[in-house]
């Protein structure tokens, strides 16, 4: 009488196509960047590091993945861009483009 059940598949919440997170704006010179997740995807870590390559910018992109941390910027789902202590996306990867795109109207 064993019943055999089928593992569920987990997915990682960087598969959201949506974020409910309204983006906030910064301005002045981009001091610091930080991508927070938790370490199941690295894709907007490495597409911010590309789009600093690309704009000229000197900055090393710190990654974090310490939920404490990640919670204490009121961020509910990762990826999350944070630039200057302000979080601009959540809940999705941004392409390289998307981020140029926000770093540039500093």
């Amino acid at each position: 009488m064993f019943k055999f059940f089928k593992k569920k598949e987990l997915k990682c919440a960087c598969n959201a196509n949506e974020t409910s997170f309204e983006p906030k704006s910064f301005s002045g010179e981009i001091t610091s960047i930080k991508v927070l997740g938790t370490g199941c995807c690295n894709e907007l870590n490495e597409n911010c590091k590309s789009a600093l390559k690309e704009l000229g910018l000197e900055l090393e992109v710190e990654y974090i993945k310490d939920i404490s941390v990640i919670a204490s910027y009121g961020v509910l789902s990762v990826p999350a861009l944070v630039v200057n202590e302000v979080v601009l996306s959540a809940g999705r990867a941004l392409s390289k483009s998307e981020i140029k795109e926000l770093l540039s109207k500093a």
